[in-house]
């Protein structure tokens, strides 16, 4: 039996992502790795949360894929909270092109007091394609 699978989509949603938020933050201030510490600000991080099959066929193919991601934006100075939120809103505009949800945001309390966090998640069903 050769049962198939939808192929992996994290990378595909980081580069898209990618492309949208480093011309804002600065190449290399972005990351998709937990351990990455934030040394410079503007920073935006995104990592993959859950990756879970939902649905299959008869014969056993994988049809359909539960995905979620967080997303973590950080700004200081003397405007980083509503810079934070603007580094969040080209996430979400980036994660709503391809058919992601936002199911939650807030920001968060940083160890550096300093430096404002604002994370978003982004859930959707993913059948092996992107929105446009």
């Amino acid at each position: 039996m050769n049962n198939s699978i939808i192929e992996n989509p994290v990378l595909a949603v980081f580069n898209r992502w990618r492309e949208e938020i480093a011309p804002v933050v600065g190449e290399g201030n972005y990351s998709m790795d937990y351990s990455i510490t934030v040394a410079k600000t503007p920073y935006a991080r995104l990592t993959l949360l859950s990756k879970s099959g939902q649905t299959w066929d008869i014969q056993g193919n994988e049809c359909s894929l539960s995905i979620s991601f967080q997303s973590e934006s950080y700004a200081s100075g003397p405007n980083a909270i509503s810079d934070a939120y603007a580094l969040d809103d080209v996430t979400r505009q980036v994660m709503a092109s391809m058919g992601f949800r936002m199911v939650f945001s807030e920001i968060v309390r940083n160890a550096e007091t300093s430096i404002k966090r604002v994370v978003s998640r982004f859930t959707r069903t993913y059948t092996g394609n992107f929105l446009p």
